[in-house]
């Protein structure tokens, strides 16, 4: 049984490929965005600098600094409400891969 992809404090040796971090990160900023516990300040800045990245324009940097401000207030002040979507993330993918097996 493989381990879940959800980004998160893990082991250094966890075989996933870098596809597969990317992956479990969009996963994770999606349940970020759409998640009703995430004050909406702070979605907003994420799916705004999500859209900004998206955009071919020159942005000068100011998505990745949205993106680093929302993830420095997240598991800083919104500590707890962060690590129960990161949970509840992790489960709904461990029930998939139990499913596909």
């Amino acid at each position: 049984m493989t381990e879940p992809t959800v980004p998160g404090p893990s082991a250094p040796s966890t075989g996933r490929s870098k596809k597969q971090r990317i992956r479990a990160t969009f996963r994770l900023l999606k349940a970020l965005v759409t998640d009703e516990r995430v004050p909406s300040p702070v979605r907003w800045l994420i799916g705004v600098s999500l859209a900004v990245k998206a955009v071919p324009f020159p942005d000068f940097g100011i998505d990745e600094v949205g993106l680093l401000l929302a993830f420095g207030l997240l598991p800083t002040i919104y500590r707890k409400r962060f690590a129960e979507i990161r949970a509840d993330l992790r489960a709904q993918e461990a029930e998939a891969m139990a499913n596909d097996e």
